[in-house]
This record gives C-alpha cells, sequence and structure tokens, in this order.
C-alpha cells in the first residue's frame, strides 16, 4: 500500500512507542485492507483535486 497511511496498534509508555502490534492476516482480510486503502486513496485524492 503506497500514497495511504493506515495505523497499526502499538504498546506505548513513557518513552514512546515500545513496540507495534503486527497484525496476522489471512488472505481474504489482507484483501479487505488493500480494498479500504484503495478506496481511502480515492477519496483523498478526490478531496484534494480542489486545493
Amino acid at each position: 500500500m503506497d500514497d495511504v497511511y493506515i495505523g497499526a496498534p502499538a504498546v506505548v509508555n513513557r518513552k514512546g512507542v515500545r513496540h507495534v502490534v503486527e497484525m496476522k492476516l489471512n488472505d481474504k482480510e489482507k484483501e479487505e485492507m488493500a480494498n479500504s486503502a484503495a478506496t481511502l486513496k480515492k477519496v483523498l485524492d478526490d478531496a484534494m483535486k480542489d486545493y
């Protein structure tokens, strides 16, 4: 996924991010994540046309 930031859960303490929690996604979940990112990118691209 390029050009779109999708956050990941992380453990944070007073010094900052302790570690990022890696999520194991199955193939269907990966496809759904990619579709969500593509939708978000399209919405952002459309919104930025006026700026």
